[in-house]
């Protein structure tokens, strides 16, 4: 099978490519290395089924005449980490909202079934002890940019489950809670990769809040070994999955 996977350069979509490629399909990777890394794709440096392409999921052409050759597409192209947001709220907001939408808009045209990459952070300051794919998000105040990631994220489930209802697409949506493992870094604000950081040097290690505050977080061969048992099933289409299951 022909695999298109947008941020296929990242930390997740790295792990996906390697897994996806052992598997012996085909992966075309579009990413504009903007927080993705070609040293990623070390492992795979001129294997004869994987593709390339630098460019931005804006790049509308692009992404729907990479949509046309394939047969599935994994959406993970987004504007990630704190800083990234803070820093630059708009372009932020344009790849997160626009660049799905490009996505959803190709995959529609060429019926590409697509899995689309959500967040934990739709669920906002949801302080319930225990979360489910239909819980409620409680978002802040849109004076406040950082949560402007979590309301894109949310419109990109909203949209998927649109282009479901109104072109019979076949979407599938995963929430990730905070991956972690090997590439991924300290660069974007990324709470384990900071904590090593630090460490290591033997620094004080930062720490917001009182400290008794618990988080989940996923191993990056569990994310992705969940992330290729959904692209198997050819039944979770519009569907809304949350990795891991509840907490």
């Amino acid at each position: 099978m022909r695999f298109l996977i947008t941020g296929g350069a990242g930390f997740i979509g790295s792990h996906l490519t390697e897994s996806l490629i052992g598997e012996g399909h085909s992966v075309a990777v579009v990413d504009d290395l903007s927080t993705g890394s070609l040293d990623n794709l070390t492992a795979l440096v001129d294997h004869p089924r994987l593709r390339f392409v630098e460019d931005t999921i804006l790049n509308r052409e692009l992404i729907r005449d990479q949509v046309a050759i394939c047969d599935r597409v994994v959406h993970l192209a987004a504007a990630v980490g704190v800083h990234t947001i803070l820093e630059r709220p708009l372009a932020s907001l344009k790849i997160n909202v626009e660049g799905t939408e490009n996505v959803l808009s190709a995959c529609a045209q060429f019926r590409r079934p697509v899995l689309l990459a959500s967040t934990s952070e739709t669920y906002g300051k949801n302080n319930a002890d225990s979360l489910c794919e239909d819980a409620d998000s409680i978002l802040g105040p849109s004076s406040i940019e950082r949560w402007s990631y979590a309301t894109a994220k949310k419109l990109d489930e909203f949209m998927g489950l649109a282009y479901y209802a109104s072109h019979n697409l076949p979407v599938t949506i995963t929430r990730f809670f905070n991956i972690a493992g090997p590439r991924q870094s300290a660069r974007y604000a990324m709470v384990l990769p900071a904590f090593v950081r630090d460490a290591l040097p033997n620094r004080p290690i930062r720490v917001f809040g009182d400290g008794t505050q618990s988080r989940n977080f996923t191993y990056i061969d569990d994310c992705i070994d969940a992330v290729m048992r959904l692209l198997r099933n050819s039944c979770a289409c519009c569907a809304i999955q949350m990795l891991p299951a509840r907490s």
